[in-house]
């Protein structure tokens, strides 16, 4: 998996300290509750400084840019025919970590096959580590 514009990936996630984490997706309840259709890596970008408030022009300039960033990220290969980019454009959070930083984010909805709903969890998933891959490449790392 060769990513495009490597080097400008890892600028951005240097320089807005872009990290992530990982939930289950788990099936309705009227199915299974152990069966896991597939995983939400929410990915997390700081901007030194108060961003003001949701919405303001600086976060919607950085929400944007994190857009780009995941849409490069999910490009190579058929990663887009089974992840999905969900922003969260009237979200603003305090960074955990950075002091006196303020966070946008954005979730990578990865989809399981439905052969694949009862696999193990998000380690043993074949797509979540492709992603995940991806994302240790440019220099993001997993919040615990």
């Amino acid at each position: 998996m060769e990513l495009k514009d490597r080097e400008a990936l890892e600028r951005f996630v240097r320089a807005n300290h872009v990290h992530y984490d990982v939930e289950r997706e788990q099936a309705t309840p009227a199915k299974d509750e152990n069966e896991v259709v597939g995983f939400d890596i929410r990915l997390l970008a700081s901007h030194e400084g108060s961003l003001q408030e949701p919405g303001c022009p600086k976060c919607s300039e950085l929400l944007a840019r994190l857009q780009e960033f995941a849409e490069k990220l999910v490009a190579a290969g058929d990663a887009a025919s089974w992840t999905e980019i969900v922003p969260e454009p009237d979200m603003l959070y305090q960074s955990s970590e950075f002091r006196d930083a303020d966070e946008v984010a954005l979730t990578l909805r990865i989809h399981r096959d439905e052969h694949e709903h009862r696999a193990e969890g998000a380690e043993q998933d074949g797509r979540f580590s492709e992603i995940r891959a991806r994302l240790e490449a440019v220099g993001a790392t997993r919040h615990s």
